[in-house]
């Protein structure tokens, strides 16, 4: 202090790092105890859900299942994309699910799901890659079939 009475800077700088220094010190000892509370309310709400076998004591419920969509394709539609299938065999080669959604009003993925059950079923086959596009052909075995003309037919 000087001769009025009035603390020096270094006085009040040390002062205020004292003050700051014993905030910080029970700041820590809060987020112990608070940390203490936490482990030992964990364990009552355990022992709570043990004794009256309550799946959720304290916790908001959770939210509702989400609603399932079927999934998959009805055998009506997948009988008219296979007739739009035989038509494009016919016309060329190699086809992809742009032409059958071309050709109908199929989106992108009732298409993929068609010509994967289609492929599964042993229909078509992947006959090339260019990039994200894929090109199908129709298998020897349903070329070879003499029941296929009647397949094409609405």
């Amino acid at each position: 202090m000087d001769d009025n009475g009035v603390p020096q800077d270094d006085e009040v700088i040390a002062a205020l790092y004292s003050r700051v220094a014993s905030f910080d010190q029970r700041k820590q000892e809060l987020i112990e105890e608070i940390a203490e509370i936490d482990r030992q309310s964990k364990r009552y709400r355990r022992a709570l859900q043990a004794l009256t076998s309550e799946a959720t004591i304290g916790r908001p419920p959770s939210k509702p299942p989400a609603k399932k969509y079927p999934k998959g394709i009805g055998d009506e539609r997948l009988d008219a994309i296979r007739r739009v299938v035989f038509e494009l065999a016919a016309e060329k080669d190699e086809f992809s699910q742009v032409d059958v959604r071309g050709r109908r009003d199929i989106n992108s993925s009732l298409a993929a799901t068609a010509f994967e059950k289609l492929r599964q079923e042993g229909m078509i086959r992947v006959a090339r890659k260019e990039g994200n596009n894929k090109y199908y052909r129709l298998t020897q075995s349903v070329i070879s079939q003499p029941g296929r003309v009647e397949m094409d037919k609405p």
